[in-house]
């Protein structure tokens, strides 16, 4: 079977460019084969107005098809399931996305719609042991699900492990999202088709349209030229304004009247203007016009002629209305979106961008540049190349959003054009904060098991080789004991018993030690905390390895003041300290000192093992505290160790929250500290 992780990889690259809901199916089938070959599946989908599923696609099932519906007596594919069947535990496990098994099969499956017995026979026919579903959904928006048929010699303990289940999840989860990502463009595309339809009906209509031209005098009072679309506009015969040339401003709607007047002030300074304004016609319709209006002086500065064009916008109006009704369901669509115009300013953003990003509110966000929201300028370049080309761009990145949190997303950005010429830029964004998490966990998962599996190597290493060498020793030289007892002089036969004591010694230190070092990755180690006083701790270790020192000639000094408590487990710190010294007493000559030395600093008590012994090299501390390294010396007398000692030591320290540093150089000696902060 493949690697979980990379089918989820493969899954997820191949996904970000699918672009029609029947490759995703596809593509999930194709990755649930890689991580349970031969397995069968049947997608569903279900319908928004029935509420009921319906089989849409079939994977591998195609043979069975035939004698499935002869069984049935209907076509499997015309047969509906109501979504009113999830109640309880499977609409909770449905709408959480996570993959449901079958315990009763088929049957299970389908909520007893088809006979038991039939049922049963199907799975025959298929061959299969295990049947699954998984939902596509997406934040309660239902799309539909798949069933998976597993064989029987494709799963080898019978059911699906946790890392397939789980890999199997985050590939629904994935495709779900796609699932909504191009029902989400299409529903977009179709209210864009809306509004481009809308567009060319509006530059129509304003084509068709006849619009009021007038020219006057400079100071506006005569007028010279008027056609007479004017009537059709104000609704007053042309003669009557040109009785009275006020008219056309009496006519404007009073709520506008004071933006007209600063208009005329602004053709006087400015020399041409444009205002859009309602008017009121004597039957009382209101309608919009731009006025445009331009003024010509002479070179004495007097205006001597002035001119314009009145257009009906009413339908542009309405039109806009439209537009920010459009812009509304866009602003509250679920997919985060961002619109720029091709320098790159951001003019649009909806609201599930703003909750995406973490700001407070839009006028934070536009008029910010892209270049803001990108983490990789480099990579933004070349997206902007690909847009400018005409093609879509997709890409995933991790960024800091505004409160300074790190999340991780999808981006798809396409340039918008309208009529072949480039118009904007928008970018939709996916979250896949969680997805990337999972995959960040079954990445470390992945390392913890090849640790895990180091470290069984060396376990295993160690009990058929270091342990087997001191039992055959034993065993060897009882068995001399044994049959050549009379042999031997009692001098021999006592060096043979010490030989064999010694064996049995160094035997039995080494099960200790695996003892100890299994119970801690097994997590079955207990803290219990209590007040010692840290010199009687140092005494007692010195105590039980005493006549080790002595036998080298080494000094055990405990220089610990008697008034030190500290708040610590027995076990530990007796096991930590009786480690050090006896790794102490290994590494150091005859006639040398190992010393002890407690040092209090604001937080925390240090506790110093300190001797004058070979030392080590940075390279060999590096490699102190790594079973899969499999590193063990022997001592000044040639004494050999386990290479598990300060493994425990190093393990025992995490577990308490403690803290361990060594001090060490070649031919210098060695100081082991052990930190302890004092609040523990």
């Amino acid at each position: 079977m493949a690697n979980p992780i990379q089918v989820v990889n493969k899954v997820s690259e191949e996904l970000s460019t699918v672009k029609d809901e029947a490759q995703i199916y596809q593509i999930v089938y194709n990755g649930i084969i890689d991580l349970l070959p031969e397995t069968y599946l049947l997608v569903t989908k279900l319908d928004p107005e029935s509420m009921n599923f319906r089989i849409i696609h079939s994977f591998g099932l195609d043979k069975f098809i035939t004698p499935v519906q002869a069984l049935i007596g209907k076509n499997p594919f015309d047969m509906d399931f109501p979504f009113s069947d999830l109640k309880g535990d499977r609409l909770t496990t449905f709408e959480n996305g996570k993959l449901v098994h079958y315990e009763g099969g088929i049957h299970d499956m389908v909520n007893g719609q088809i006979n038991s017995t039939i049922c049963k026979t199907i799975e025959k026919i298929f061959g299969i042991s295990n049947v699954y579903s998984i939902s596509f959904s997406v934040n309660k928006n239902h799309f539909g699900g798949a069933n998976l048929f597993v064989p029987k010699n494709s799963l080898e303990d019978g059911k699906i492990n946790e890392e397939r289940k789980l890999a199997i999840e985050i590939i629904a989860n994935q495709a779900s999202n796609a699932i909504n990502n191009i029902r989400q463009i299409n529903l977009l595309k179709i209210k864009e088709n809306n509004l481009i339809v809308a567009k060319s009906r509006f530059e129509q209509l304003i084509n068709h349209m006849n619009d009021v031209v007038w020219i006057a005098d400079g100071d506006g009072t005569n007028m010279i030229d008027l056609n007479n679309t004017f009537e059709k506009f104000y609704g007053y015969p042309v003669s009557e304004f040109q009785q009275n040339p006020n008219l056309w401003f009496e006519v404007v709607h009073p709520e506008d009247k004071e933006r007209v007047k600063e208009s005329v002030n602004k053709l006087f300074s400015h020399g041409n203007v444009d205002c859009e304004y309602r008017i009121i016609r004597p039957d009382g319709k209101i309608i919009w016009l731009h006025d445009h209006k331009s003024i010509v002086f002479n070179n004495g500065g007097k205006p001597v002629q002035m001119g314009g064009i009145a257009s009906d916008i009413t339908a542009r109006k309405l039109l806009e209305e439209q537009l920010r009704i459009k812009n509304y369901a866009l602003d509250n669509s679920s997919s985060p979106i961002g619109i720029s115009g091709l320098d790159g300013r951001i003019t649009y953003v909806n609201e599930a961008f703003i909750k995406l990003w973490r700001y407070d509110s839009k006028s934070e966000v536009l008029g910010k540049y892209i270049t803001e929201f990108a983490s990789n300028e480099k990579e933004l370049a070349g997206a902007m190349d690909l847009l400018k080309a005409g093609k879509s761009f997709v890409g995933e990145d991790t960024n800091f959003r505004n409160d300074g949190t790190l999340f991780s997303y999808i981006v798809s950005a396409s340039m918008v054009a309208i009529e072949n010429r480039p118009y904007c830029i928008m970018a939709v964004f996916t979250d896949i904060t969680e997805r990337s998490e999972i995959e960040r966990k079954l990445r470390e998962s992945e390392k913890q098991l090849i640790k895990l599996n180091s470290e069984k190597d060396k376990f295993l290493s160690i009990i058929s080789h270091d342990l087997q060498s001191p039992f055959n020793g034993m065993l060897g030289f009882l068995d001399i004991l044994e049959t050549d007892y009379h042999k031997f002089a009692d001098e021999e036969r006592f060096q043979f018993i010490q030989l064999a004591h010694k064996s049995a010694h160094t035997a039995f230190n080494l099960l200790t030690d695996l003892l100890e070092w299994a119970r801690l990755q097994k997590g079955k180690f207990e803290i219990k905390k209590e007040e010692l006083n840290i010199r009687e701790v140092i005494d007692e270790c010195i105590s039980q390895l005493l006549q080790k020192a002595t036998d080298k000639q080494i000094a055990l000094k405990n220089n610990i003041e008697n008034e030190i408590n500290i708040n610590v487990d027995r076990h530990s710190i007796n096991t930590v300290v009786r480690n050090l010294l006896n790794n102490a007493i290994k590494f150091t000559g005859e006639g040398g000192v190992v010393e002890f030395f407690a040092k209090i600093t604001t937080n925390e008590i240090e506790l110093n093992i300190k001797d004058n012994g070979v030392g080590m090299s940075q390279e060999t501390i590096d490699l102190l505290f790594h079973i899969d390294k499999n590193y063990t010396t022997q001592g000044t007398n040639n004494e050999k160790g386990t290479g598990l000692g300060l493994i425990i030591c190093n393990d025992l320290v995490a577990k308490n929250d403690w803290d361990m540093k060594i001090e060490s150089q070649l031919g210098e000696g060695t100081t082991f500290k052990i930190l302890i902060p004092k609040n523990s």
